[in-house]
């Protein structure tokens, strides 16, 4: 525990980097603020694609306990200390599930006397290595992290209940084991589907470790299996493989799975030149036929672990963790960060626990004053690698620009950079960060859409058309793209075409506040107030503090003599806003509008 802390504990004065952080939870406005409204919309549907409620219901948590008084706007600024803590205190918990897994995983009269040290030695290697630093510091991570969490405790559980059933335990007991067991595999479900791998973990240690018969492990976990398959499907359905640019053929998936296997087995063993994106796409990999030579390693490490299986059971079963905890993000089923890279270092969280299981299992048999040397130099060293890692994620600027060290070709480097630059002014060289990102992705709907807004900021509005076009043309089902072309092609007097654009990214995506807005914008300038005026409602629906819409909806009040409402929402806008002066100059207007209409009277 001490060790993993003093590694992570300068942790907690970094900032949140521009890497989904600001997307999913400072800029979320279903998040920051949380309502209970809100919380319920996490529950009942997927949000940006992925189902993890528990997650989002953490955070939401988190996000009362981290708010930062301000004047105004539509979301509090967040203190990031209160987050990387958190996640900072479920990684040092997850380091003692590992040791209390450990435990009772190499417990027996081979280790009598030595499974303290050899568990406490596989923990510690399970908290310090740097692959974990990724999940650890990024805030995000907490999605690996807290899935972690129940994972570890889902298999305890059930492992506890396969002991008890093999000392022929009370029924009553066993199952009571089991049935917390479930509850913690789907609460880890629930924060991140990568737990669809536990059954396999589970079903590994239970044959291989605690020497059941797969007639016993396998009843058991078909419940499981069957809870993970269902959540499969169901995020199949709302991240489909249209949303990919290269869709693997299916006969190469296996060479791809093999390629990240290997890969993941050279940073485990040598971890140096870690880093966020590795540009590693399946594309990149079967163009330079890599794939068809790095699944050897591990293949060939497979069999010796196998012919050794009777001798050392321990190492054949850290093999097996290790190949489960990464098999729903190791290429045999496509996934959109494939776009990105196939492999991440946080796709290993849970799959370090086998090689933390190999290490407890080996030093059972191996040790003695120099083992232990060794390997306090060894966790010494691994320990001043993760800080060092950890240090390149204090800000998006240093993260990045090591991104660039690591893959001088990562367009998502360079187009987070740019996005970095534009939001600290510097317009021109976020352009120039885009245009590179656009040389290296060009088929990056994303870059194209961003660009166009840099553009748009330099007045250039046709280049910026002609960028939103193309995205639409490269994504036609990205309702972003089609909201900011309308308001472009708006600024050019095109309103019909404009509300076409509003109406798809409204029928893409039923919940787009901002798309609502414009097009009530656009019906109630064109004297279809009624329409306007039921656009700003469903906007305020999915955004109660969406100050425009509040200031718009009350503008449209008024010109229909609505005047009483027409106050209600100008107040409401300078609530959420109180430096917001053009709604403050037509509330006085309104007001005095209702005092003349009553003869001077207020009420």
């Amino acid at each position: 525990m001490g060790a993993t802390t003093a590694t992570f504990v300068r942790v907690s004065d970094y900032d949140f980097v521009n890497y989904d952080d600001l997307t999913l939870l400072v800029d979320n406005p279903h998040l920051n603020p949380p309502t209970f409204r809100s919380l319920l919309r996490f529950w009942r549907e997927p949000y940006e694609h992925v189902y993890n409620p528990v997650t989002y219901t953490v955070w939401a948590g988190l996000v009362l306990c981290a708010r930062i008084p301000t004047t105004g706007g539509t979301h509090h600024a967040l203190s990031p200390r209160v987050f990387h803590i958190a996640n900072i205190v479920l990684h040092v918990l997850n380091v003692l599930m590992v040791f209390t897994l450990l435990r009772l995983l190499i417990g027996g009269s081979r280790c009598v006397g030595a499974t303290d040290w050899a568990a406490g030695a596989g923990a510690l290697l399970f908290g310090l290595h740097p692959v974990q630093v990724e999940p650890v510091v990024w805030v995000t991570g907490m999605k690996e992290v807290l899935c972690g969490f129940f994972s570890f405790l889902a298999l305890w559980q059930y492992l506890t209940y396969a002991t008890k059933a093999q000392e022929g335990a009370a029924t009553g007991r066993r199952y009571f084991h089991y049935a917390i067991a479930t509850l913690c595999f789907l609460l880890a479900l629930l924060s991140k589907p990568a737990a669809t791998a536990v059954p396999f973990i589970a079903w590994v240690l239970d044959r291989w470790m605690l020497k059941r018969q797969s007639r016993q492990s396998v009843p058991p976990l078909l419940v499981w299996m069957i809870m993970a398959a269902a959540l499969m499907v169901a995020m199949r359905v709302e991240q489909p493989y249209r949303d990919m640019g290269f869709i693997p053929a299916v006969w190469t998936r296996p060479f791809i799975a093999g390629d990240a296997v290997a890969f993941y087995l050279l940073k485990v063993a040598v971890p140096m030149n870690l880093g966020p994106d590795y540009g590693r796409t399946p594309q990149l990999v079967l163009q330079h036929g890599w794939a068809y030579l790095t699944w050897l390693v591990p293949c060939a490490l497979g069999i010796l672990l196998w012919w050794f299986r009777d001798r050392s059971p321990w190492l054949l079963a850290s093999g097996g963790v290790f190949v489960a905890g990464m098999l729903p993000v190791s290429g045999l089923v496509p996934f959109n960060f494939q776009n990105v890279s196939t492999v991440a270092d946080r796709y290993l969280y849970l799959s370090m626990l086998g090689p933390a299981l190999a290490l407890a299992g080996c030093l059972c048999t191996r040790r003695g004053m120099l083992v232990g040397v060794i390997w306090a130099l060894g966790f010494t060293l691994l320990g001043f690698i993760s800080a060092l890692q950890a240090s390149f994620w204090r800000n998006t600027f240093t993260l990045f620009e090591r991104a660039l060290e690591i893959n001088p070709h990562s367009w998502k480097a360079y187009h987070i950079l740019g996005t970095e630059f534009i939001q600290r002014g510097d317009i021109a060289e976020g352009i120039a960060c885009y245009t590179e990102a656009l040389r290296i992705k060009p088929s990056s709907a994303n870059i194209h859409n961003d660009l166009a807004f840099a553009l748009l900021a330099q007045g250039k509005l046709a280049d910026a058309i002609a960028h939103w076009s193309t995205a639409i043309r490269i994504a036609p089902r990205y309702p972003e793209a089609h909201n900011n072309l309308a308001v472009a092609l708006a600024r050019q007097g095109k309103v019909k075409q404009a509300m076409a654009h509003w109406s798809t990214a409204i029928r893409l995506k039923s919940d787009f506040a901002e798309a609502h807005n414009n097009l009530g914008s656009a019906l109630c300038s064109l004297g279809k107030m009624n329409e306007g005026i039921a656009h700003y409602r469903k906007a305020l629906q999915m955004n109660p503090r969406y100050v425009a819409a509040h200031y718009n909806l009350a503008k449209a009040f008024e010109k229909v003599g609505r005047v009483d409402e027409a106050i209600t929402h100008y107040t409401e806008a300078l609530r959420l806003k109180p430096d917001f002066t053009e709604a403050q100059r037509d509330l006085t207007r309104a007001l005095q509008a209702r005092r003349h209409a009553t003869g001077g009277t207020s009420r």
